[in-house]
């Protein structure tokens, strides 16, 4: 253990620190940086430019949380569709099967929507960009969707991909919310 001291000699700014064999001088500098010239340092071009950057940052977050709120009212709507099913004393397939292929969830697609959400499918406002995608072999299914940033998701070929699957998703939405 180094035994030290350290003072500030408060007139200049000057710091003295020694660990009593080999004393060393720090000077501050005459002139602090100003909060510009550190945002500036940091990329920015002022203060004006900082919080612009900050409250798109908002805005990216509030479209990423409400891309897995929405995944999660797909997902419980799925499983309602498939408690349902199980009630009307069906076999499977419990959820609309896409043949084990990712769909893209939209009024396009061949699986009624509609009546599974009792609303318009989800659509992103960065769409075609961004969107929901399902896949089902009608006894399990996957739900997906895209991110802005890394976001709770696993990184796939760099993108940010947000999932819930049939075993996992009423624990997965319930969480982020």
């Amino acid at each position: 253990m180094i035994k030290a001291r350290s003072y500030i000699n408060r007139k200049n700014y000057d710091i003295f620190y020694s660990d009593f064999d080999s004393p060393m001088e720090i000077t501050a500098p005459e002139k602090f940086a100003t909060a510009d010239e550190i945002l500036k340092a940091s990329g920015y071009e002022s203060s004006e430019a900082y919080k612009q950057a900050v409250a798109e940052a908002e805005i990216v977050n509030k479209r990423n949380e409400r891309r897995a709120i929405t995944l999660g009212e797909i997902a419980d709507a799925l499983d309602d569709y498939a408690v349902a099913r199980v009630k009307n004393s069906m076999a499977p397939p419990y959820y609309p099967s896409t043949g084990n292929k990712t769909e893209k969830i939209n009024d396009e697609s061949e699986i009624d929507w509609q009546s599974i959400l009792g609303k318009e499918p989800p659509k992103d406002p960065k769409d075609p960009e961004y969107h929901y995608t399902y896949k089902s072999d009608g006894v399990d299914f996957l739900l997906a969707t895209r991110m802005e940033t890394e976001w709770h998701c696993e990184m796939e070929n760099g993108i940010c991909l947000y999932e819930i699957d049939s075993h996992t998703a009423y624990q997965s939405w319930k969480y982020d919310q």
